[in-house]
């Protein structure tokens, strides 16, 4: 067993998902002498040291330690200019702020939350640096600071937010109602103060928390003994994220069309769809210099009606990978400040159930057998966005079932050649995705029968 301070020193405890290994799912966790003893290797074959072991324990509740001084007035002061930043990174208004700015202000502010986050959640190796290029993506590609600082720090809020409400004791969660409040009055002067006083639009600082609430809850049951799963948790809180995109499209809607009914959800579909078009055409006549049509407006309208049609799956994926990172941040976090001192399983093992690979595996089957048509059916449509959705998370368990495979068989090679694969199929990144969902699935489906086949020899 790792004792308190190991657990926060070793810096080789695997936080990753690769390298967890999927031995620790047994139920012998007490034999330590056989964990030491390895087997050498054949003459001529490739030498592997695997990593150190972590002894996961079922359950061990976090402790509601609360953090004081000056810690806790720096993370009430960044959660509230998170909760600010949103709507006017949303919104932008652009016509109050001047834009140079504003921008300036933004790449600020995603500094500060990634500096935060990457002292914060240190533990949590492997995410820092992909927040920093995600962020950097944005800021160098994109060039938009407003949607950097929109998505950083609605990140920062509920992942910090999340750890605030996990750690604080009972008796003093209803003191942290003082974070929103303040926000929202921050919000109300500021709008205010640029000639811009809407009380609905301010509202939109409090969206994440629903989601915030949710991770924060489930991160408790996951370590209980009975509680809910990780991907339970990672569901839960997509599903307050999902309400709170549900909410934004709600006010928008309300304030473009007067009303929000049916018949105002057709008309901004429309016009949604009429903006595609016209971007389509304008790219075209980008690329083409204005000299000829190189995609018919048919082609074109089709292409529009595809992208309008796998919305609703692109945005829960989204949704989803999102709350697994904020996920991610919180365990790093608590990991370092010292609230997790021992690694539960459930908190830390990802895996999909075999439902979600089950309806993955036809998803994609029906989907490849209608993508033969010209046009695609409802059916086809509900298809390709069910296998959107599972993707990210089966890939998830795809890389992390070959990384074990090839690490078991020990063949030094074949990882060499996973990686040039990956690196080939990144040329199509929507391919890669489903390839490796596929082989999650392929992996969970597998070990199913497998275990069906091992108990009926027992009987």
């Amino acid at each position: 067993m790792f004792e308190s301070n190991e657990l926060l020193t070793d810096s080789r405890l695997p936080l990753t998902l690769s390298e967890i290994d999927p031995s620790d799912n047994d139920d012998s966790t007490d034999g330590d002498a056989d964990q030491d003893t390895q087997v050498p290797p054949e003459f001529g074959a490739p030498h592997f040291t695997p990593p150190p072991k972590v002894e996961f324990v079922d359950h061990a509740p976090i402790e509601r330690k609360g953090i004081q001084g000056s810690a806790a007035a720096l993370l009430y002061a960044l959660l509230i200019a998170a909760l600010v930043s949103i709507p006017f990174s949303l919104f932008g208004f652009t016509d109050l702020i001047n834009e140079q700015i504003f921008n300036v202000l933004a790449i600020a502010l995603c500094v500060g939350f990634i500096y935060y986050l990457s002292r914060a959640a240190k533990q949590a190796r492997g995410v820092v640096p992909l927040l920093i290029f995600f962020a950097i993506l944005l800021f160098v590609m994109m060039a938009s600071a407003a949607l950097s600082l929109l998505l950083l720090a609605s990140l920062f809020f509920i992942s910090q937010g999340s750890f605030l409400l996990t750690v604080s004791k009972k008796k003093h969660i209803p003191l942290l109602l003082i974070i929103p409040a303040v926000a929202y009055a921050a919000t109300l002067g500021l709008s205010a103060a640029l000639g811009f006083f809407r009380p609905l639009f301010c509202a939109v600082c409090l969206l994440p928390i629903p989601a915030t609430v949710l991770l924060s809850v489930t991160t408790h049951s996951c370590a209980k003994r009975d509680g809910i799963t990780r991907v339970g948790s990672i569901c839960a809180t997509s599903l307050g994220l999902i309400a709170t995109l549900l909410a934004i499209l709600a006010i928008l809607l309300y304030t473009r069309m007067g009303e929000i009914s049916v018949a105002a959800i057709e008309r901004a579909m429309s016009t949604f769809r009429d903006m595609l078009f016209e971007a389509l055409t304008a790219l075209e006549a980008d690329m083409g210099n204005g000299v000829e049509q190189i995609i018919p407006d048919d082609l074109a309208l089709e292409t529009v009606n595809a992208t309008v049609n796998i919305l609703p799956g692109t945005a829960i994926a989204f949704v989803n990978v999102f709350a697994f990172f904020a996920q991610v941040v919180l365990l790093g976090t608590l990991r370092t400040w010292g609230v997790i001192q021992k690694p539960v399983r459930k908190m830390f093992e990802f895996s999909m159930s075999f439902m979600s690979a089950a309806v993955f595996a036809v998803a994609l089957i029906v989907f490849l057998i209608d993508s033969g048509d010209t046009k695609s059916s409802l059916v086809g449509t509900v298809a390709n966005n069910l296998t959107i959705i599972f993707e990210p998370g089966l890939a998830l368990c795809g890389i992390d079932s070959l990384t074990k495979h090839m690490v078991a068989k020990q063949q030094g090679c074949g990882l060499l050649l996973l990686a040039g694969a990956v690196l080939i199929m990144s040329v199509v990144m929507n391919f890669l995705m489903t390839a490796l969902a596929a082989i999650g699935a392929f992996f969970i489906i597998k070990k199913l029968i497998t275990d069906i086949q091992a108990k009926n020899k027992d009987n």
